[in-house]
């Protein structure tokens, strides 16, 4: 019952005929020439020889064309939204429509393309039973949550599924900022981060996700043993909102928008309070990054393995233990007399003392001629008479510590109104380590 045809040199048909029961078939009277007998495939079947096969009839000859036939398999399957990313179909998971999908024979060559109907299935039908590899092209604005390629064996007369689970591209901003900070000022020279000097952060804000982030914010409150530096905030975009305008005591940058792909460097500085307390090691600080599309996001400190993590900054006050319990000076008559006691001091050879007037450092001068020797680890009393001081001068006085090693170690300054008629008491910080 397969039908065949006899076709001419110009492709035209010249007889038609039908298999018998047992798949036979002829064309008798065909005159000398060159034919073409093409088979129709029947329906359910699919050709595993080529369907049109070329012959010449010589003057009073015969030739043969015979055709192989099998029963057709397909190979079908869908595409559906993968909302929840699953790798797996899941009720209510609907179809995606107009997917490329590819059809490949064992050699790799493709064999057809299809796309996908309205409800995300396809259909690949009349196949020959072999091995055959399904692919998907991925639509625009989706990602896959399955392989894009899936292997097909298909037997005789078989079926053979293969689908794939797609997600819908998320537009999001992915912002992260980086926090770290140097040392750029050293007050006292002693080539160690400690009280008085002053740290410079810098905040590297970056966007690394598919869109940009709109009316970008970055804030910072100051370690509370800090003190920002009005004046020395600056951005590579965006405008400072705080920072440099006297008495501000915060940060904060409105950067705007940060396309995707782009980042901007931020840094200001901060002086470390002094005096500082003696139970801390470090000061800690932490900026946040706001926007349109995301929460609040915390800085991080990219020096450590952590994430989202403050910056922390080592603070060596002292490496050894001087504990001061007291620290006063007051008018005597017409003399000045500096007083302190220690509750404990820890490799230390002796104090010097030195004034100022004008509260600063460097206009300080030692009043000490020789060392107020160490009165041991245990700490001590100690006076010292400034016959210098003039009544009525306004002092600020810094208690220098000399160590065995010689290291030199300068507490203060705290400064003092000195009144002829009043008692003054100045407090430095206890200091340990």
């Amino acid at each position: 019952g397969v039908t065949v045809e006899l076709r001419d040199s110009s492709n035209s048909v010249v007889a038609t005929t039908t298999t018998a029961g047992d798949g036979s078939y002829s064309f008798s009277g065909v005159v000398a020439g060159s034919y073409t007998v093409v088979e129709i495939d029947p329906s359910g079947f699919a050709s595993t020889t080529p369907n049109s096969v070329a012959i010449n009839i010589g003057a009073g000859g015969a030739a043969t064309a015979n055709f192989g036939d099998q029963q057709a398999g397909s190979i079908s399957g869908v595409v559906f939204h993968d909302t929840n990313s699953n790798s797996t179909r899941d009720i209510g998971e609907s179809g995606v429509a107009g997917v490329t999908i590819t059809l490949r024979n064992s050699g790799g060559s493709v064999i057809t393309t299809t796309t996908t109907a309205g409800d995300g299935s396809y259909s690949f039908n009349g196949l020959i039973a072999g091995n055959y590899t399904v692919e998907e092209t991925d639509p625009s604005g989706f990602s896959s949550t399955t392989p894009n390629s899936v292997a097909v064996i298909l037997t005789v007369g078989g079926t053979a599924t293969a689908s794939f689970g797609d997600r819908q591209i998320v537009l999001l901003p992915v912002l992260a900022a980086d926090k770290s900070s140097t040392r750029v000022v050293d007050a006292d020279g002693n080539g160690r981060t400690s009280p008085g000097d002053t740290l410079q952060y810098q905040i590297v804000i970056s966007n690394s996700g598919n869109t940009p982030a709109t009316t970008v914010v970055f804030a910072d409150t100051l370690d509370s043993d800090t003190t920002l530096v009005v004046g020395s905030v600056q951005t590579s975009a965006g405008t400072v909102g705080l920072g440099n305008t006297s008495g501000s005591t915060s940060v904060r940058v409105d950067i705007g928008t940060l396309a995707n792909g782009s980042s901007v460097t931020i840094t200001f500085r901060a002086r470390i309070n002094s005096p500082f307390p003696v139970n801390r090691t470090s000061v800690i600080n932490q900026g946040v990054l706001t926007s349109d599309q995301l929460g609040p996001i915390l800085t991080n400190d990219p020096a450590t393995g952590a994430t989202g993590d403050p910056t922390a900054t080592p603070i060596f006050a002292d490496p050894t233990v001087v504990v001061l319990t007291n620290f006063s000076a007051r008018w005597e008559g017409n003399t000045m007399v500096v007083r302190w006691a220690t509750a404990a001091e820890r490799d230390t050879r002796g104090f010097h003392l030195l004034r100022s007037s004008s509260g600063e450092i460097s206009d300080a001068v030692r009043v000490t001629s020789a060392l107020i020797g160490s009165q041991g680890e245990s700490g001590g009393s100690y006076s010292f008479t400034d016959t210098t001081a003039i009544v009525g001068q306004v002092y600020s006085y810094w208690l220098e510590e000399i160590e065995l090693d010689g290291t030199r170690l300068i507490y203060g300054p705290t400064t003092s109104v000195q009144l002829s008629a009043l008692p003054v008491r100045v407090v430095l910080p206890f200091v340990g380590r």
